[in-house]
């Protein structure tokens, strides 16, 4: 038990920092859906995984009721109207 809590604690202490995307890396994509709010993060593999990118927001009273589907899409809408800071920009390549 007490181990746990201090995996928790130095988790917390050391947040991930988001990275740079690689050009020869793929981009794997982490939707998370709940009843009232979604979340994507996209990651790339340096031999772990590390996030280049997270976005997360409540959804809104008619949104809350659509399928499990449904919400999936809004988050890859999400993800794809924000995420476009992190592609306007030359891709590192080494």
């Amino acid at each position: 038990m007490r181990a746990s809590f201090y995996r928790a604690k130095s988790f917390l202490n050391a947040p991930p920092i988001l990275i740079k995307p690689k050009v020869e890396k793929y981009i794997i994509v982490y939707l998370a859906v709940s009843q009232e709010a979604i979340g994507v993060a996209l990651v790339q593999e340096f031999p772990e995984q590390k996030p280049m990118y997270f976005v997360s927001r409540a959804l809104q009273n008619v949104e809350t009721r659509y399928q499990l589907v449904q919400k999936g899409g809004v988050s890859i809408g999400l993800c794809s109207k924000t995420s476009s800071a992190v592609f306007s920009k030359p891709l590192d390549s080494g």
